[in-house]
């Protein structure tokens, strides 16, 4: 899952939308409202962030998030940098990664990858701070973002978006895959792609997409090349989703700022009885379908376990 803002960190937008050009957005549609609140919700004991906007949790539990952080450099002009905060599970001691101006990323197997642009590697880490691989970082094209990887390391993100060489607005963003060892990443049967809220795969290599532009997320199967809407209601602005082991998929809504789930098989989702979500931009689901979801308007990461 990735809202990668290292190639735009001046800008500092914080969630995960990649743009071509502004468009403007439909109004908003009527959804299910949201269930009152839950004893399933819960703070996470992370202490002093400043902007959270990634999330990725382990197969044993542990959450990792990455923070932008204020900073000044030796003449005091002030600036971003990143930290990724590891909080291990049942531990209430968080432990800051040796690892700057990164992201974050998991695979199905519930594998931990930093996305590491300064070093231009992916790291996959062992459960602790220390790595069990370090791959290269692909080059996905102009303006390339990875946003996810599979079990087999290969790589899916955005290409594209933004004006040309002449200044003419506005290039196309692709959807693209790059295969570990691959010399070239492969465009993805995606069309008509502006915004982009969230790139997810699941272990039998079906790739979910957030269309923002066009309020839907897209689901491609495995060897298909027609990208299928999920029946979604008119989501006003997706801005990151996820998808568990067993073919539910999980949404941000960040206009209506709630989370909404579509079981597999599923023709209409449930909203999440998350509450008080001020401006959420990133979520993650666990190998127990627990459900993480950063909060940056109050700067924490809140957690709904699994019913």
């Amino acid at each position: 899952m990735y809202r990668h803002l290292w190639p735009a960190l001046a800008i500092a937008v914080i969630g995960a939308v990649v743009t071509a050009c502004a468009v403007a957005h439909l109004p908003p549609q009527p959804n299910p409202p949201p269930p009152p609140p839950t004893s399933r919700q819960t703070d996470l004991p992370f202490t002093g962030l400043q902007n959270p906007h990634d999330i990725a949790v382990n197969a044993a539990g542990d959450v990792y998030v990455t923070d932008l952080r204020n900073t000044k450099d030796n003449n005091q002009f002030p600036g971003l940098d990143s930290a990724i905060i590891e909080l291990p599970a049942g531990a209430g001691d968080q432990v800051v990664l040796p690892f700057t101006r990164s992201d974050l990323a998991s695979d199905a197997d519930g594998n931990i990858w930093v996305i590491d642009p300064t070093h231009e590697q992916l790291v996959r880490l062992a459960g602790t701070q220390q790595p069990s691989a370090v791959l290269p970082l692909p080059d996905l094209g102009l303006r390339g973002e990875v946003h996810t990887i599979d079990t087999d390391a290969a790589v899916y993100g955005t290409a594209g978006g933004g004006v040309d060489s002449s200044g003419a607005c506005c290039l196309p963003v692709h959807l693209v895959k790059s295969a570990a060892g691959a010399t070239a990443p492969t465009i993805l049967p995606f069309k008509g792609l502006n915004w982009v809220g969230g790139v997810a795969v699941d272990a039998a290599r079906n790739v979910y997409v957030g269309d923002t532009d066009h309020n839907r997320v897209l689901r491609l199967a495995a060897g298909s090349d027609s990208p299928k809407a999920l029946p979604f209601n008119h989501i006003p602005r997706v801005v990151d989703i996820a998808v568990d082991n067993a073919g539910n998929v999980y949404v941000i809504d960040a206009d209506l700022k709630q989370v909404m789930k579509l079981a597999a098989g599923s023709g209409a989702p449930t909203v999440l009885p998350f509450a008080g979500l001020d401006h959420p931009v990133a979520l993650a689901v666990d190998t127990k379908t627990n459900v993480y979801v950063v909060d940056a308007g109050s700067r924490r990461v809140v957690k709904l376990a699994a019913p």
